[in-house]
């Protein structure tokens, strides 16, 4: 007859482990008892560095020497004032300084992303007859433009489950139509579109037409302000970006990379862009007028300190639109009561101060914020600036676009 352990609270299925010293199954250096303190929080600037910068913003002095001053002038974000004084800096524009900070981040990534891929191909190299289980790396190749169109079409044509595209730069009538057919029957068979343009596309009637045309089929578009690198993605198979060894145009060619560690460190870059990116949706895909996005980056970028000229060498928005984008939103208002008052017959700051209720250095000062930013030097100059076209700008009546 056979025996059965009776069940103890210790070991309830086999019975009492036999007598014996107590084993500990914890590990010393995991902490079992304890929750691990959670990672610093990462720093973009030095203390040093980020504490003059702050003050930089203020409009502060900056003595010669002063700790971290050096490396703010090394990384670009400043620059000096020579019209103020030997200590006076400025800090660079908002996107200017955002680049210069991400530049050797991004590069670092894509040198790492190497790294990793040598790893990969390592002991291959070191002994060819023994792949140690894996399987043979992938390949990447610098192709030309033409040889890129052609395997993208060819690709795409193929693709089983999903194509992506961050597209930065303009897009032609004669690039989308070429594609318009392609890309719907490729939608039409149920493989996932998803295109990133940047903000200023959605003033673009060739962009608007395509998305009209592609939305409804289950296409999806959205819209990023700012700079981003182009990806074309399909499935998880390959990916084609633009140089970034040599830095040759967008027109000499692209990059191929069917290997697998680069081509998902691509996609997890697109997924980035395309979590911080604005939806198009088809309400909005004929409209003419700036969209909320892109009005909320202009304010940014004017509040940041940059001028009118900055902002549309950045985004690709009309001069006019974005001047007109900033009177929507009230930016300009107190402007616009000055230059009435002069227009009045008022005749200097002080009388206009006095009617508006401010002081007569902040009436000076709205005054030199607005011509700053067009870039005229002299109140002579804006009051005919505002003779001319500018009455009819800064009469511009508030936006209705739908927000997203």
């Amino acid at each position: 007859m056979t025996e059965h352990a009776t069940p103890t609270p210790g070991n309830p299925q086999h019975g009492a482990l036999p007598a014996g010293p107590a084993i500990d199954f914890t590990c010393p250096n995991l902490g079992t008892s304890e929750v691990s303190p959670a990672p610093p929080p990462v720093s973009v600037l030095p203390p040093q560095e980020l504490e003059v910068y702050l003050r930089v913003r203020r409009r502060e002095l900056i003595p010669s020497g002063t700790p971290g001053l050096e490396g703010l002038l090394r990384r670009g974000l400043i620059a000096s004032n020579p019209l103020v004084g030997e200590d006076s800096f400025v800090p660079v524009g908002r996107m200017d300084a955002e680049r210069r900070l991400r530049e050797p981040v991004e590069a670092a990534l894509m040198d790492q992303a190497q790294k990793l891929k040598a790893i990969y191909g390592f002991f291959d190299e070191l002994d060819p007859e023994d792949h140690w289980g894996g399987q043979p790396v992938g390949g990447k190749e610098f192709i030309s433009a033409d040889q890129a169109n052609s395997r993208i079409s060819a690709s795409t044509e193929t693709a089983k489950f999903q194509l992506v595209a961050a597209q930065p730069g303009v897009r032609t009538q004669k690039t989308l139509e070429v594609s318009r057919a392609r890309d719907r029957a490729i939608v039409e068979r149920g493989v996932s579109m998803r295109t990133i343009y940047h903000s200023s596309a959605r003033a673009n009637r060739h962009i608007q037409s395509r998305a009209r045309d592609m939305l409804p089929l289950g296409a999806e578009i959205s819209t990023l302000p700012g700079r981003f690198i182009r990806i074309i993605g399909i499935d998880r198979d390959e990916v084609f970006v633009n140089d970034f060894v040599e830095r040759r145009e967008t027109l000499a060619g692209a990059w191929h990379f069917t290997d697998p560690v680069v081509v998902a460190f691509v996609l997890e870059l697109f997924e980035h862009y395309w979590a911080q990116a604005v939806p198009w949706h088809l309400t909005n895909a004929g409209l003419s007028t700036l969209p909320a996005d892109v009005q909320e980056h202009i304010l940014k970028r004017y509040r940041a300190g940059d001028t009118q000229q900055d902002i549309v060498a950045a985004t690709g928005v009309a001069a006019q639109e974005v001047f007109k984008s900033l009177v929507s939103a009230g930016t300009f208002d107190h402007q616009r009561s000055i230059l009435q008052g002069y227009q009045r017959g008022l005749l200097d700051q002080r009388q206009i101060g006095v009617e508006l209720k401010m002081a007569a250095r902040t009436v000076i000062r709205h005054l030199n914020a607005l011509k700053n930013f067009i870039g005229l030097k002299t109140t002579s100059q804006l009051l005919i600036w505002y003779g001319g076209p500018g009455m009819a700008l800064l009469q511009a009546e508030p936006r209705t676009d739908s927000a997203e």
